[in-house]
């Protein structure tokens, strides 16, 4: 997975898993953690993880 500070938010991808619907990568992954909360705990937890690495 990407550092959550380097998602593209702006520049829209057409996605072939999601019907070909153009998406930013901040819109898939709010897809992806809306779907499951322990996913969310686990992607919150990895982030934590590179935040503490970089700094």
């Amino acid at each position: 997975m990407k550092d959550g500070t380097a998602l593209n938010y702006i520049d829209f991808r057409k996605c072939r898993g999601y019907r070909y619907a153009y998406l930013t990568d901040q819109e898939v992954i709010d897809y992806l953690l809306a779907l499951s909360l322990e996913l969310r705990s686990a992607y919150n937890f990895y982030q934590d993880v590179l935040y503490t690495a970089r700094y």
